[in-house]
């Protein structure tokens, strides 16, 4: 979990990075002068697409960290309920004990 979590650590701030490379090219470009409509649209879907893929991982680190937090706050449960480990069934079925 904690590589997990560690990986997109590095993904978002590795993403934010490209969003911002991804605004200072259009910036750049945009002030060497004039710059087509097609190419300002390009340039738009470039940010766009960047700024989505940053939302997704930031997203999903989001539900690791709630994940993590889940799996914490069960593991308390469990110890404070004295069922502080699992053990598979002779039978095959799911039982805490």
């Amino acid at each position: 979990m904690s590589a997990d979590i560690d990986y997109l650590r590095q993904s978002v701030t590795r993403l934010r990075e490209v969003v911002a490379a991804a605004y200072a090219v259009r910036a750049e470009r945009n002030a060497e002068g004039a710059v087509s409509i097609a190419e300002r649209i390009a340039m738009a879907s470039v940010v766009e697409d960047c700024e989505t893929w940053l939302a997704q991982a930031q997203r999903r680190l989001s539900a690791a960290y709630r994940e993590r937090y889940d799996l914490a706050a069960l593991g308390r449960s469990m110890q404070r309920s004295g069922r502080a480990t699992v053990r598979a069934p002779a039978d095959g079925g799911d039982r805490v004990g």
